[in-house]
């Protein structure tokens, strides 16, 4: 669970992970439901199968909403939508309880719920019913949409640049997320929350590139060797895929090898990893020497390059149509704009405008929902 500390008493939702019991019960969200599944897969053999793991299950609850539905869990296995979210939000409650000690009450506990923008009012009505069924008083829920709470704590920012705006001028935001990338039209209204006018989403995120990884580790290693790594080791695999995806946004060229991919490749093509490189990506763009692996930076730059492009144009094509010739400044926040290999290629683009990112650019929205749910006298639409 991933919370903020505005005060001890509010808890934000924002990783909609989650892995349940055969009979359907919680236990373990967010990072905690990684480690649950994983360690069933580790130390129960096969005992896993009849668990369920999801991952971002908001996002496919939501494209398609109606009440009832049921969607699937990474195996495929079915579970009913309210289930899975009554049976979240009831988890997260207990948990906030038992953190809190006896000294805590469930009055003094405010739940604040960031919805991806796209959701409407008929899924923020469903949610909030299944938030009071889990025991979250009214007065205390708030449900807010990713896009308008972004940009809410001014501290984050350069102070001078983002203190220069004048009373109702226009400017851009964009969140770039794992699946999808969200660019916001926003009015300057005061300091704290600026009004949405317009937003527009499309289906190109940071996930785009760990696609491209994926691909280039199958055309390295084999299919086979990755499919048995992620099948037999899934926590070491889902941390070597991490590291991948985390080194190349920041332009570091050497990943460690765990254990069992070396172990894997050899018994696979009776070789050595270092040599099952060398033979099948000739180009000589990754190999391998003493358990790490070293990616050349023309490599890294093939890998990236097409998803960064994809977003720009976009990027560009949206802030012509809505604001032509006229937007001074860009804000960045998601994961991808703490990226430095990112921030270089914006830079060599030369936009004509300002690009704007926080300093801790992944939990803008975290601190922007938190700072609404508590400022009664905040504006916002969208």
């Amino acid at each position: 669970m991933e919370r903020d500390t505005v005060t001890s008493k509010t808890t934000f939702l924002k990783f909609w992970i989650s892995s349940l019991n055969p009979d359907q019960t919680l236990n373990g969200f967010g990072h905690e439901a990684d480690e649950t599944y994983f360690s069933l897969t580790d130390d129960t053999e096969g005992e896993y199968v009849n668990h369920y793991y999801f991952t971002d299950f908001l996002k496919q609850m939501f494209e398609n909403f109606t009440p009832g539905i049921k969607i699937q869990d990474t195996s495929g296995k079915e579970v009913e939508t309210d289930v899975l979210l009554y049976e979240t939000l009831k988890f997260v409650v207990e948990q906030v309880m038992s953190i809190g000690g006896k000294h805590l009450n469930i009055q003094d506990v405010d739940l604040v719920i960031a919805l991806p923008i796209t959701c409407n009012n008929k899924v923020t009505r469903f949610v909030e019913t299944y938030a009071l069924k889990a025991g979250i008083r009214k007065d205390g829920l708030s449900i807010v949409s990713n896009g308008v709470a972004q940009y809410a704590d001014e501290d984050d920012w350069d102070r001078n640049l983002a203190g220069s705006f004048q009373e109702k001028s226009i400017y851009f935001s964009v969140r770039f997320g794992d699946e999808q990338t969200t660019i916001n039209k926003h009015m300057k209204y005061r300091k704290g929350i600026d009004p949405v006018i317009k937003s527009t989403t499309f289906p190109v995120g940071s996930h785009s590139i760990l696609s491209d990884i994926l691909s280039f580790l199958k055309d390295g290693l084999g299919t086979d060797v990755i499919e048995e790594f992620k099948s037999d080791s899934p926590e070491e695999y889902k941390s070597t895929i991490d590291e991948f995806m985390s080194n190349i946004m920041n332009f570091r060229m050497v990943i460690c090898v765990p254990h069992p991919l070396k172990s894997i490749t050899r018994r696979e093509w009776k070789d050595d990893i270092s040599n099952v490189l060398k033979n099948r990506i000739i180009d000589g763009s990754i190999t391998e020497s003493n358990c790490k692996m070293k990616m050349t930076e023309e490599r890294i730059h093939r890998l990236c390059k097409s998803t960064f492009e994809k977003m720009m144009k976009k990027i560009v094509v949206v802030m012509e149509q809505e604001w032509p010739g006229n937007v001074k400044r860009l804000f960045m926040s998601g994961e991808l704009a703490n990226s430095k290999f990112f921030k270089a290629f914006l830079r060599g683009k030369m936009l004509k405008c300002s690009i704007c990112i926080p300093k801790n650019a992944p939990l803008v929205v975290l601190k922007g929902s938190v700072y609404y749910e508590h400022v009664d006298s905040t504006q916002c639409s969208g």
